[in-house]
C-alpha cells in the first residue's frame, strides 16, 4: 500500500492534483516542470529499512521457491503412481495417469515410423539365410528321410543306396532353397495377418513398472533434470532481485 500511494502521490503531483506550498495563492513552483530528482518530490519516496535489511532473506526466498516449484514438477512425472484426492483436486503423475495413451502413441510411433515385420524380413541377409535353411534342411533330411522312406516303402530299401539317397536329398533341399522367397514371404504375410505388432507393444508398455520405468528414467537424465532444478532456482533469484528492485524504486 505504501507503494502504491508513493505512485498515487507522484501521478497527482505531474496531473496538477499537488500543491506546493503557495505565495498569496500562488504556487512556488510550477508543477508540470518540477524534475522528479527534486527535493519535494523525492519526499514522496519512502524505502522501508525493512526490505534493506532483508533482501538475502527475500532473494532466498524466492530462489528457494524457483527449486522446489521445478523439484516438484519433476516428481509429478511419475508421482503419486495412483490417483489420489487433494482438498478439491484429484493428483496424479503425469506418465501414470496418461500411461495408456502413451502406450498407444509409443506404438503408433514404432509401427509406423520406426520398424515393422516387413522391415525385419527385408533386414535379413539373403546368404546367411539360405546358408541356415541349407543345414536345416540337412539336418531333417539326414535324420528322417532314409528311415521315413524304409517305413512308409519297405519294398524301396531293398533298391536304395547312399547315393541314391544323397540325389533325394539334394534334389529336396535344391527345391526348397529355390523357393526360400516365397517360404519368407508366404511367413512374412502370415505374421502381418495374424500378429497384432501394435498390441504386443501397447501391453508390454503397460505392463512395465512404472518404478522401474521411472529408475530407468532419472538414471539417464539425472543431469538434464538436475539442471532443470537449477535452472527453476536461478529464475526465481532473479525475479526476487527485480521483486526487490522494484520495491525500492516504486
Amino acid at each position: 500500500f505504501t507503494v502504491i500511494a508513493q505512485l498515487i502521490n507522484v501521478a497527482l503531483h505531474y496531473t496538477g492534483g499537488i500543491n506546493f506550498s503557495t505565495i498569496d495563492g500562488a504556487p512556488l513552483k510550477d508543477i508540470h516542470n518540477t524534475r522528479l530528482d527534486d527535493p519535494d518530490i523525492a519526499s514522496c519516496f519512502y524505502i522501508s529499512p525493512f526490505f534493506v535489511s532483508n533482501m538475502p532473506v527475500y532473494h532466498s526466498i524466492y530462489l528457494s521457491f524457483g527449486w522446489i516449484t521445478n523439484y516438484i514438477a519433476i516428481k509429478m512425472l511419475f508421482r503419486p503412481y495412483k490417483e489420489m484426492n487433494f482438498l478439491f483436486f484429484k493428483i496424479q503423475g503425469l506418465i501414470p495417469k496418461r500411461r495408456s495413451e502413451i502406450a498407444v502413441s509409443i506404438a503408433d510411433t514404432v509401427q509406423k515410423e520406426l520398424i515393422s515385420l516387413k522391415d525385419i524380413t527385408n533386414s535379413l541377409n539373403a546368404d546367411e539365410l539360405e546358408e541356415k535353411m541349407g543345414a536345416v534342411i540337412d539336418k531333417i533330411l539326414e535324420e528322417k528321410l532314409e528311415s521315413e522312406i524304409t517305413k512308409k516303402f519297405p519294398m524301396l530299401a531293398m533298391f536304395l543306396s547312399d547315393e541314391i539317397i544323397n540325389k533325394i536329398k539334394s534334389m529336396i533341399k535344391t527345391s526348397i532353397l529355390e523357393n526360400k522367397e516365397t517360404i519368407i514371404n508366404m511367413f512374412t504375410s502370415y505374421l502381418e495377418e495374424k500378429v497384432d505388432f501394435k498390441k504386443i507393444i501397447i501391453e508390454n508398455v503397460e505392463a512395465f513398472s512404472l518404478e522401474k520405468l521411472e529408475e530407468i528414467t532419472y538414471s539417464l537424465a539425472k543431469k538434464e533434470l538436475k539442471h532443470i532444478e537449477v535452472i527453476g532456482a536461478i529464475l526465481g533469484g532473479i525475479i526476487g532481485i527485480f521483486q526487490f528492485a522494484i520495491s525500492l524504486f516504486v
